[in-house]
């Protein structure tokens, strides 16, 4: 009996069923790929659906591999066949070359193969052969390799470009291109828009023997000199050499302004040399500019208490809690927010606001379980008279961290002035 080939069929219904069966070869759905290979092997196998069918055959690899694979062949030339065998692995993860090799065997459609590998590897392999081919305007391939502008670095390592399309240029967020051993030779003007590019390997590239390219290279990418001196800091910091490493920060910044990261650890670095009132302006900076760093939300709330800013400690808190991004940074770490909760607490101790200093501790507390995040509450509890608080607090606190009883006991700080001379207050400290 004859087979009833239907989706061979030159009807209206039949191409109909073939735009759908593509749809279904391509969609990331085992299912959806499983009732499409059923379809084609009851009703046929078209050209324009051979390379879909060659995709989840070779790179898409899961259940439905091995059954996309034997109808493939069915049709597939001996070439095509021999190429597959051989390159089975590569195929997977293709480089340039595997591209190139494919435009051998005529059954094979490279630019549909080049593009589909491109978008379902998030632009992590085929970008630089549908630069090369103009398969795809740059625009689209840069927007899905960059995430659409968020992503910060791309590779033309080993790339056959003899230059990178203009279009780079539109990416201002980028801050690391890599074009080790590739064919590259020139920048477009538009590279130099790249205000945030840290990161420029050329290693092995006809650009690297250019002496001219590289001397503009570096006169309009500041932030290239300026990361040479973040690097040099950051060395220093190792060996704890922090006034060396803030004088090379101090260069960064100086040749490029808005270089986040160098301002933030300059604060930081200030910061771990107990010269707090010279850490408070770079955090700020760093912060204004846009940071994401927790720390360095945690490490200006201390550099201001540590100073004795304690009305600015408590105000800029709040300051930044009202704004969701920045809210966002500060509870990105755990630690850090509980640090950044903590000295919050403290900036409204100092200024006797002490129910605000509260909220702050049991903050500090439900991020993390701080023994001081309990002694503080202790203490302001203290400051207002209510004695069974306080004394739950410092019990707690005291639970978590033996040395807390020995502060208590000390109290150099008549924190706990109202309430010592109670009967509970000295059975705490006789008990503990």
């Amino acid at each position: 009996m004859k087979k009833n080939l239907y989706v061979l069929e030159q009807t209206p219904q039949a191409e109909i069923l073939r735009e759908k069966l593509t749809m279904l070869l391509e969609s990331d759905e085992i299912a959806n790929q499983l009732l499409a290979l059923q379809i084609l092997e009851a009703g046929g196998l078209p050209e324009n659906l051979r390379m879909p069918l060659f995709i989840l055959a070779y790179y898409k690899s899961n259940e439905n591999a091995e059954k996309a694979k034997n109808l493939w062949k069915k049709g597939a030339s001996k070439l095509a066949k021999t190429f597959a065998n051989k390159q089975k692995y590569n195929l997977t993860y293709p480089a340039t070359d595997i591209f190139e090799n494919m435009e051998q065997v005529s059954d094979l459609d490279v630019p549909y193969f080049a593009t589909q590998v491109f978008r379902l590897s998030n632009g992590a392999y085929g970008l630089d052969y549908c630069l090369k081919k103009k398969i795809v305007p740059p625009k689209e391939l840069f927007d899905v390799a960059t995430n659409y502008g968020e992503n910060t670095y791309l590779s033309f390592s080993s790339s056959p470009l003899t230059t990178l399309p203009s279009e780079i240029g539109d990416y201002p967020n980028l801050e690391n291109i890599c074009i080790d051993y590739s064919q590259i030779e020139s920048l477009p003007e538009e590279f130099y828009k790249l205000r945030k590019l840290r990161y420029f390997s050329y290693i092995g590239t006809p650009f690297a023997d250019d002496a001219e390219a590289i001397k503009k290279l570096y006169k309009n990418m500041p932030m290239l000199t300026a990361q040479r001196f973040y690097e040099e800091a950051e060395n220093l910091s190792y060996s704890s050499k922090y006034t060396q490493a803030i004088k090379k920060l101090e260069k960064a910044v100086e040749i490029a302004p808005d270089f986040i990261d160098a301002w933030r650890n300059m604060g930081q670095y200030a910061l771990s040399t107990k010269k707090y009132k010279e850490a408070v302006t770079p955090l700020e900076t760093a912060i204004e500019k846009g940071t994401t760093e927790s720390y360095c939300f945690r490490n200006l709330i201390e550099a201001l208490y540590r100073n004795k800013e304690y009305e600015k400690c408590a105000r800029l808190g709040d300051k930044y809690l009202q704004n969701p991004q920045q809210h966002q940074y500060i509870h990105d770490n755990e630690y850090a927010s509980a640090d950044f909760w903590f000295y919050k607490g403290l900036g409204h101790f100092y200024i006797e606001e002490h129910l605000e200093a509260i909220k702050c501790n049991e903050e500090c507390i439900k991020v993390n379980n701080y023994a001081g995040g309990w002694y503080n509450k202790a203490c302001s509890y203290s400051k207002l008279n209510r004695i069974n608080e306080c004394i739950t607090n410092l019990e707690q606190a005291i639970l978590l961290d033996r040395s807390y009883l020995s502060m208590a006991e000390k109290d150099k700080d008549n924190d706990f002035a109202n309430v010592k001379e109670s009967i509970l207050f000295k059975n705490l400290l006789k008990k503990m």
